[in-house]
């Protein structure tokens, strides 16, 4: 099924959080997804996104750099399960190799680098909705706007 991708953005009161190692990529994805309504901020590396994660606006999803700095993909999606069993990320990667040991995480989607973002904008829309609207809501971190229960 698919989701128009505006549409649903301005429903989604999560942030979605931009990881990658390469600042222009970064900023080019947050201003591209922002043009479609989401709420997006960005880290550059594995502390940042740690950070982020534990503070800040509630984080809905994580689109996360292959090759990311700081750490090896799955270090990072194994802290990520450990702050949430069910956040989904996407992993934005070149090639399969680059996904490794986390091709079979649960709640992981992978989607090939490109300059056209439209494989990605739906695999945003898609985790999204899949995820809050499937009995699998997205658990916001606690403390923060939109977390579940409370």
């Amino acid at each position: 099924m698919a989701i128009a991708l505006r549409e649903y953005a301005m429903d989604t009161p999560f942030a979605i959080l931009i990881a990658d190692r390469n600042r222009n990529v970064r900023e080019f994805l947050r201003r591209e997804l922002a043009a479609e309504g989401y709420q997006a901020q960005t880290a550059g590396n594995a502390g940042e996104i740690a950070a982020r994660l534990s503070s800040g606006p509630s984080v809905g999803l994580v689109i996360l750099d292959g090759d990311i700095a700081g750490a090896d993909c799955a270090a990072v999606v194994r802290t990520i399960r450990a702050m949430s069993r069910t956040l989904p990320v996407i992993v934005h990667v070149h090639g399969v190799e680059e996904a490794g040991a986390v091709l079979n995480e649960r709640f992981t989607i992978f989607v090939k680098k490109s300059e056209d973002l439209t494989r990605l904008k739906a695999a945003v829309a898609e985790a999204l909705h899949h995820f809050q609207t499937d009995g699998n809501a997205v658990r916001a971190f606690p403390g923060h706007a939109g977390s579940a229960g409370g």
